[in-house]
């Protein structure tokens, strides 16, 4: 039985993971041979288990392996930097770079509240000195600008 390896491999990014479309010609490979050709029945429940546990874990591992460089980058200190830079360039106050933060993480205003302790009418507030200060119109082009900075 053939292995899954990966015909690309990133130099920045060490490990190696299997294309999603070469596992796939594998497993369909190994359908063609269980249900077609003669086998055992007790290989056919193996297949069912693990299929079906595949379809489970699958999608896990290949969301959480090709995502999780981005995750695990070592540039955290120079986006902090990068972020703290934005924060002057824009003379953004420490607390509407909570704000800023907090809805870049995709809360709405009433969970960006919670979590800062701040009332609701204050997350409102700092948000629109945030547009005014960023010359923004939307939380979208917010999250576009600060991508685009840092």
């Amino acid at each position: 039985m053939e292995a899954c390896t990966s015909r690309n491999e990133n130099p920045e990014y060490p490990h190696s993971f299997p294309e999603y479309s070469e596992c796939l010609y594998i497993m369909i490979r190994i359908i063609f041979l269980l249900i077609f050709m003669e086998s055992r029945m007790w290989l056919r429940i193996i297949f069912i288990f693990v299929f079906f546990a595949g379809n489970i874990f699958l999608p896990v591992y290949f969301s959480y392996f090709t995502l999780a460089h981005s995750f695990a980058s070592p540039r955290k200190k120079e986006i902090k930097d990068s972020f703290e830079e934005f924060c002057t360039k824009y003379e953004v106050s420490p607390r509407e770079s909570d704000v800023i933060r907090e809805i870049c993480n995709g809360l709405s205003n009433k969970e960006i509240s919670d979590k800062l302790f701040i009332s609701l009418q204050t997350v409102k507030d700092h948000t629109h000195h945030i547009y005014i200060k960023t010359n923004v119109r939307s939380r979208v082009q917010l999250i576009n600008l600060v991508k685009e900075e840092i």
